[in-house]
């Protein structure tokens, strides 16, 4: 069986990966487990990693072993943002369905706190600890 914790650089690479691509981070460890049992399938079964053309086979698998339709659809994806990290491909944010950017949120009435017709689109913007002004003025 894989150990991804002797392949620090890949897990690395792929977290920051997947980060780069908008995967929220509480999805980070079911990502990094779906590689790891495709890496371990592809071991095992003699496909290489690095083709897709492995991934309906690993799919498959995943399906004779009673993976939910759901868990199938997120180890894909996991693996499918492998294939765009080996590749050197995926700059752009990669749309899933669990990782909804804030601004494609509908807008929603908040109560009246002074700001006459805000909404949470409105009132405020998200803002990363990293940003000036996030703690302060």
């Amino acid at each position: 069986m894989i150990n991804l914790s002797n392949q620090t650089a890949l897990v690395i690479l792929y977290t920051d990966f997947l980060a780069r691509n908008n995967i929220a981070k509480s999805y980070e460890s079911f990502y990094l487990k779906w590689l790891r049992f495709y890496l371990d399938f592809c071991q095992k079964y003699s496909h290489k990693s690095e083709d897709p053309l492995s991934l309906p086979k690993f799919i498959e698998k995943l399906k004779t072993k009673n993976q939910s339709d759901a868990n199938c659809r997120q180890a894909e994806h996991a693996v499918s943002l492998y294939y765009n990290l080996i590749n050197g491909q995926g700059t752009n944010p990669v749309k899933h369905e669990h990782n909804v950017k804030i601004n494609e949120l509908p807008s929603m009435p908040i109560p009246d706190n002074g700001q006459k017709g805000a909404s949470i689109q409105t009132a405020g913007r998200l803002r990363h600890p990293s940003d000036p002004g996030t703690f302060g003025p």
